[in-house]
């Protein structure tokens, strides 16, 4: 069966450009990539003749690019919520994953930020008084003192996937090193949680998700439907920049609906 030209366009290298054509193969019922040229050599043999996109051609290249889009934000949305690689001080999380926590002494220390008065004081202007934000005026913080031990064994608490609460701190006690090791994610970062039953416990960030439902199928259904009708078949076919010369597709498509 004769392939159907879709679009084509044109990567720029350090040294030399190549250009590419996109072809809808209605035999696997996917597109290809070609290679057409290149300034780094002189020519390409042709070996394989083309057709035009019909309205109706168009349209079931249309329908997998707009399920391809689909599965791809769906999946990466699902690990967004999932395996989220950074939370923020205040973000709803949950356990993800069973995590078993030393039980310690919580203890009352007064407030670093505020010296334990309670308010924050403009270091200029000694009159510009304010709630402190770190203890909420309070004076004093919660913080975790010695591990609790009972006939000298260390207590533990379960903390079962599903509990959830508010990320009250986020840092690594992690060295990060320039060249990337180590760097601030999923993998490296802790967290302290305020569940809602009250407790609090640290919780490794590999062990959380977000507390929040991923956004329905149909609502990413409809955003892929819309975004399919660029017809830019492009990214799904290179990982490279590139800009597109003709999009013979879209033209067709917009024939149909026109």
């Amino acid at each position: 069966m004769t392939k159907i030209k879709l679009l084509d366009w044109e990567e720029n290298g350090h040294h030399d450009s190549y250009f590419y054509l996109a072809v809808w193969n209605p035999e696997t019922g996917a597109p290809e990539k070609v290679l057409t040229g290149a300034t780094a050599f002189h020519s390409i043999e042709k070996s394989e003749e083309y057709a035009m996109p019909t309205p109706e051609t168009a349209e079931q290249a249309r329908v997998w690019l707009s399920e391809t889009i689909f599965s791809q934000i769906r999946s990466s949305e699902a690990r967004d919520i999932d395996e989220p690689n950074a939370v923020t001080v205040g973000e709803r999380v949950a356990i993800g994953t069973l995590h078993r926590s030393k039980v310690r002494l919580q203890i009352s220390k007064p407030c670093a930020a505020c010296g334990g008065g309670g308010k924050w004081i403009h270091p200029r202007n000694p009159a510009d008084r304010r709630t402190c934000f770190a203890c909420k005026g309070a004076g004093a913080v919660q913080a975790a003192g010695d591990p609790v031990k009972i006939d000298g064994k260390q207590q533990w608490e379960r903390f079962e996937p599903g509990a959830a609460g508010t990320v009250t701190w986020v840092g690594s006690f992690r060295t990060m090193l320039a060249k990337g090791y180590n760097k601030p994610d999923r993998e490296t970062l802790s967290t302290r949680i305020r569940f809602d039953d009250g407790r609090s416990a640290g919780i490794p960030l590999k062990k959380l998700r977000l507390d929040q439902e991923p956004t329905p199928d149909h609502v990413l259904r409809q955003r892929a439907d819309e975004l399919s009708r660029g017809m830019n078949f492009m990214p799904l076919l290179t990982t490279y920049q590139g800009w597109t010369t003709h999009n013979w597709a879209r033209e067709a498509l917009h024939l149909a609906t026109a």
